[in-house]
């Protein structure tokens, strides 16, 4: 018998509205809307709402990335007028999830990252560390039904 490798279509995953929760482990937690639109470059993606400090002090926040998706590659871009590389994934399937990692150094600090991808719930964790950064990034996003 052979096996056969089914690739997911991760784009098509992503695709729709979410809902965004996030936690920074220095404190604070951001509550928000994200979007995944295909456009000719790939997935835009931009993410916005409210920052929650630890001392009551709110701001809004909006971020945009690019995504660029080929099987199990998502390559994630700054979506800036010329796109900066933030990450390269290699996803691989594990128990029905797209798992990966991906690595960025903003010297002298360096992202370590973790995907986590399923129908309906996407979960991404950046751990940043250096000499000017110490902290942990927790993020859901959880598909909201139309």
């Amino acid at each position: 018998m052979t096996a056969t490798l089914v690739v997911p279509d991760i784009a098509a995953l992503l695709v729709g509205e979410w809902r965004l929760d996030r936690t920074v482990s220095d404190g604070g937690d951001m509550v928000g809307r994200a979007s995944f639109t295909p456009s000719l470059e790939g997935l835009r993606y931009r993410e916005s709402g409210r920052l929650r400090l630890e001392d009551g002090k709110g701001y809004d926040f909006e971020r945009r990335y690019l995504y660029r998706i080929s099987g199990l590659r998502m390559d994630v871009f700054f979506d800036e007028t010329l796109p900066r590389l933030f990450q390269s994934v290699r996803l691989a399937q594990i128990n029905g999830i797209s798992v990966g990692e991906g690595f960025h150094a903003c010297p002298p600090d360096i992202y370590r990252s973790r995907y986590w991808l399923e129908e309906g719930v996407v979960r991404i964790e950046h751990v940043v560390s250096g000499p000017r950064k110490d902290y942990t990034i927790s993020s859901t996003l959880t598909r909201i039904d139309d």
